[in-house]
Parts: C-alpha cells; sequence; structure tokens
C-alpha cells in the first residue's frame, strides 16, 4: 500500500508539473499576441536557470519597446505563499517593465478566491511593476486578503528580479 501511495503521489505530482507547463505555454501564446515565441534561459545564482519567453524574436539587449517577455515566478519568489500554501504566477511584460498581464497558474488557494481575484489581476496590467517601488499603490482584495497580499509580494520580488537578471 505504501509504495502505491508513493508512486501515485509522484504520478499526479509529474502530471501536474505537465499541466503546469502547457499552461505556461498556452499563456505565453497568448501574450505574445501572434509573435513568434523564443525560449530564453539566464543563468542565476546558485546554479539555477530562469526560463523564459521572448517574443520579439531578439535577444533582450537589444529588444525593441514593444517587446514581450512572459516569465514564470516559482524561481524568483519561491517562498511566499498565499492562504493555501505556494502560488505560481505567469507574468507577461514589456522590455520597459509594463505588466501586459498577469496569470495565477498553480496554486493550492479556492477556486472561489481565485475566481473573485481574475478582475482584480487585469487590473494590474498597464503599470510599471518591475521598477522603483512596484505596487507601491496596489490595495489586497478584501475576502481573498491572504491570496491577494501573496500575488502583490510575489510581483514585488519577481519583477524587479526578472529586469535585473534577465531584461
Amino acid at each position: 500500500v505504501t509504495v502505491f501511495a508513493l508512486a501515485a503521489g509522484a504520478l499526479l505530482r509529474r502530471s501536474s508539473d505537465e499541466d503546469a507547463r502547457l499552461a505556461f505555454l498556452a499563456f505565453a501564446r497568448s501574450a505574445a499576441g501572434g509573435r513568434e515565441l523564443q525560449a530564453c534561459q539566464h543563468a542565476m545564482g546558485g546554479g539555477k536557470a530562469l526560463n523564459y519567453f521572448c517574443a520579439t524574436g531578439a535577444p533582450p539587449a537589444e529588444a525593441a519597446a514593444d517587446g514581450c517577455y512572459i516569465f514564470q515566478t516559482d524561481a524568483l519568489s519561491p517562498d511566499v505563499i498565499g492562504y493555501g500554501g505556494p502560488i505560481t504566477l505567469a507574468v507577461a511584460v514589456n522590455a520597459d517593465g509594463t505588466i501586459l498581464d498577469v496569470r495565477v497558474l498553480r496554486s493550492d488557494e479556492p477556486p472561489s478566491y481565485l475566481d473573485f481575484l481574475k478582475p482584480w489581476l487585469q487590473r494590474l496590467a498597464g503599470g510599471n511593476r518591475v521598477a522603483g517601488d512596484p505596487l507601491k499603490n496596489v490595495d489586497a482584495v478584501t475576502g481573498a486578503t491572504l491570496t491577494s497580499t501573496a500575488i502583490i509580494r510575489i510581483l514585488r520580488r519577481a519583477g524587479p528580479t526578472f529586469a535585473a537578471e534577465a531584461l
């Protein structure tokens, strides 16, 4: 019974990782707006790699102002947790750091909280969240306070780190 439980847990975890990978790819394609996606990688400290997508076809150093970069936050802010545990976001930004879109890729948050937060997540787009004091004037959402506060903390940490490491 123990071996079965361990094997089932490993298969479910692998399935969950594959689902998250496919969800990230779907988000990246949507955020790219018809532009070709280029997989990019940047070596971070501690032997970690930052994997992301570039929708300009040019390396980040040569990106046009309309460049689009899509990244996941799990490697950039792994210790921030919400009400239900760790949250992984998919974030699309322009070359200047302006958020184009944010989506929750993986979490153990109650689905009702995530549904409640969808309009709030859409309102995060348009502001420069990777420079200066990101999310200074963004309030948490009553009714999903822990989850929305965690998302703000994730973006606060992941945005500037992505900009410093990749852009």
